[in-house]
């Protein structure tokens, strides 16, 4: 039994395409500023790797420094219910702190299962925020799953 609490925004979707193709884009994280609006993403332009440095600012206004800490891998055949790709993010500051976790999962050759975990809070104003970034959490990452259903599914 794990003591992990659940994430505080879980957002998922099932996307109709092949879950490689899928993993290609949420796990390339440069393609992240095609997902978030008006974030420009700063990191390496491949699958991200454990020690990865990111930085994405929003708006011109809003610093969100990440670190990689994990990425795994299971199951090598991606039509096998067992293919599996995720990824946590350290939330370094400085206004978000926390973590942020990203899944593929196949279903099937033509679909899969990917889910958008935040387990976030912010630096300013302590617990009295957290409703507030809670909302804009489940906002971004529901508009951000929806962009990449839109970009995986139209190549």
């Amino acid at each position: 039994m794990s003591t992990r609490p659940t994430p505080r925004v879980v957002r998922h979707r099932r996307i109709e395409a092949p879950a490689p193709d899928v993993w290609a884009v949420l796990g390339t994280l440069t393609r992240h500023d095609e997902l978030i609006p008006l974030t420009r993403v700063d990191a390496p332009d491949r699958e991200l790797r454990v020690g990865d440095r990111v930085t994405a600012v929003t708006a011109e206004v809003v610093v969100d420094r990440m670190t990689v800490t994990a990425v795994h891998h299971h199951g090598q055949d991606p039509a096998a219910d067992d293919w599996a790709r995720w990824a946590t993010l350290r939330k370094d500051g400085p206004v978000l702190v926390g973590d942020a976790h990203v899944v593929v999962r196949a279903r099937g050759r033509h679909a899969c299962d990917v889910l958008w975990a935040e387990d976030v809070r912010t630096t300013v104003a302590g617990a009295a925020l957290a409703p507030a970034v809670d909302v804009a959490l489940a906002l971004m990452s529901d508009l951000a799953l929806a962009r990449l259903d839109a970009i995986v599914t139209r190549a």
